[in-house]
């Protein structure tokens, strides 16, 4: 009746009305995101300390992205989406949360016209896109600069199916080849496109319904299934390189820290865990600390109820195959990211990895109580006011969750409060407490916190150290250094700031060993040369000084530091000359 109306009366397309409404909605929701400040968890390494990133576009930039660069995994296309914002926009983080904001609204139309354009049903594709729009585990992928691979890579993975669909309605080489480039897009944006193949199968049987259940490994599912082995090929040739990165930075998790069997048992609890956070979106965290145990029982329960929803899915698949579709869209595109596979600082689970896998729960619960209530004649007005409500809940919880994200202390001191024994978070909230003078107490708290979860936390201990510098408490800095070495003897950051105290304290010849120690770790270190140089001219090894502070020039042209000293040795040895 309401698309009659509308319809009639305003000679507008009723699809462009809800267009419209969605833009609105996602619009004036996330529109407070403008006005927050970058997050130093990741947002540094991608955007405000990263000089490729920071100097816009350039051709050494682009270069650089196409590498393994030197942090993260291969990612390109989303090197240059930074890139492009530092070009436009210079340091400044409300335009790049806007631009987060833009590819969001546009993901929401996206998403509205594949279910639209493939089912028919306005209603329910609206609906489905509305909830994606507002739904709380979405506001981390929006508020948080450096998850703009999240929505890049979203927004060609729904690129790719709008054009799959049109492929499948008028098949030709050009639209076959549309949907291969904006696949590869998406996977150089980030690769967590390499599930899309199987989920381009799902929608073969629903909505597409290109072969039915009892068709599959018949002669009508072969021509449907080759059309996809491009895309598997580049889903693991993108899988490989991802791989490749990952070693190149040594930040794979090895079984011997994580074992793989205790993956497996926690990947079904984890599945539940991402349920309940799509159907309760509450005490919603930037970090989830991955378990250090988990309980038998727990592992027994999860699996069973993942069997019997999948098995029930299986089941209704004639009936409901919207039911199995979502269901299945769920677990495939969840499955990258459940655990088994560990890289680096890995979470229990993330609010930003339900971006996609939570649109299969949102299709199997819009369709199947749509169906339900059709059953039960519900009147449509009913029907209408129910989404209504149910959109203005999660609207009204993703505007409470919003409000965390303005600032890194913020949102680290409420993930603190929801979550227990997280030492990435305690680390982190006293690195962003670091240059408030009124806070000492809560810094040294909170490295310290940190470092009793997690006693080899390596970066921890060499901050708390930095901050004890400051302080001025040297002998207790000196302690945690010498303390990270004997951990990793090879840890720059350790030799440097331990000989840099040595040298002060006249102990230059121990010093000169911790900077000959990183020069053999690292030929190419300008610091580790300026400070050598610093430590021989104490001893009065002027020619030697000179000799290190020009490497060091040489390494790094800009240091104004190495520079001075240098023009300072060269004076004292015209003096000593003169002496002489």
């Amino acid at each position: 009746m309401m698309r009659k109306i509308f319809a009639d009366n305003h000679h507008i397309p009723f699809q462009t009305f809800i267009c419209v409404l969605l833009v609105l909605i996602t619009f004036f929701l996330y529109r407070p995101v403008g006005e927050f400040d970058f997050i130093s968890l990741d947002d540094t390494e991608y955007v405000t300390e990263n000089p490729y990133v920071k100097n816009g576009i350039t051709e050494k930039g682009i270069r650089w992205a196409f590498r393994f660069p030197n942090f993260g995994y291969w990612h390109p296309l989303t090197w240059v989406s930074h890139m492009l914002d530092c070009e436009l926009y210079g340091p400044a983080p409300g335009r790049h949360h806007r631009t987060n904001l833009l590819f969001h609204i546009a993901n929401v139309i996206l998403l509205f016209s594949i279910f639209n354009i493939s089912t028919g049903e306005t209603g329910k594709s609206a609906l489905l896109a509305a909830i994606f729009a507002v739904h709380p585990l979405n506001v981390e992928s929006v508020a948080w600069v450096a998850e703009r691979k999240n929505l890049l890579s979203t927004f060609f993975w729904f690129l790719t199916t709008i054009a799959y669909i049109f492929f499948t309605r008028k098949p030709s080489a050009l639209r076959y080849m549309l949907c291969i480039t904006f696949f590869i897009a998406g996977l150089l944006s980030k690769p967590m496109l390499v599930t899309l193949p199987f989920v381009l199968l799902l929608m073969d049987y629903w909505p597409l319904q290109r072969f039915e259940f009892k068709q599959i490994l018949s002669p009508h599912f072969v021509p449907v299934f080759l059309e996809k082995i491009p895309f598997f090929i580049f889903s693991g040739i993108s899988i490989a390189l991802t791989t490749l990165s990952v070693r190149h930075f040594h930040i794979n998790i090895s079984a011997d820290i994580v074992p793989m069997g205790f993956r497996f048992a926690s990947a079904p609890v984890l599945y539940l865990r991402y349920l309940d956070k799509i159907f309760r979106p509450a005490d919603l965290a930037v970090f989830y600390p991955y378990p250090r145990s988990i309980v038998l029982w727990q592992v027994i329960v999860a699996s069973a109820v993942l069997a019997g929803i999948s098995f029930f899915a299986f089941k209704k698949i004639k009936n409901s195959p919207w039911f199995a579709m979502g269901w299945f869209w769920f677990l495939g595109t969840l499955f990258p990211v459940i655990g088994l596979k560990q890289a680096g600082i890995w979470p229990a689970i993330a609010d930003r990895w339900t971006y996609i896998p939570a649109v299969g729960i949102y299709i199997a619960v819009i369709w199947g109580l749509y169906n339900l209530i059709k059953k039960k004649h519900v009147p449509p007005k009913k029907i209408i006011a129910l989404s209504i409500i149910i959109i203005c809940i999660y609207a009204a919880l993703a505007r409470q969750q919003m409000q965390y994200w303005q600032n890194s202390i913020l949102l680290y001191e409420h993930t603190l409060k929801i979550t227990k024994e997280n030492d990435i978070i305690h680390y982190n909230l006293a690195s962003a407490m670091m240059d408030d003078p009124s806070r000492k107490k809560e810094v040294v708290y909170h490295f310290s916190e940190a470092l009793r979860i997690n006693p080899r936390y390596l970066q921890a201990r060499n901050n708390l150290g930095v901050y004890m510098l400051r302080l001025g408490k040297d002998r207790e800095a000196l302690a945690h250094f010498l303390k990270v070495l004997q951990t990793d003897p090879e840890d720059i950051t350790a030799h440097n700031n331990a000989g840099g105290i040595l040298a002060r304290y006249g102990k230059t010849a121990e010093a000169v060993r911790h900077f000959k120690e990183i020069i053999h770790i690292d030929p190419e270190n300008a610091e580790a040369y300026g400070n050598w140089g610093i430590a021989l001219a104490q001893q009065g090894k002027i020619s030697q000084a000179i000799r290190c502070f020009r490497k060091a020039l040489e390494i790094d042209p800009d240091s104004e530091r190495t520079k001075n000293n240098l023009r300072q040795a060269l004076e004292d040895m015209k003096t000593e000359k003169k002496d002489g």
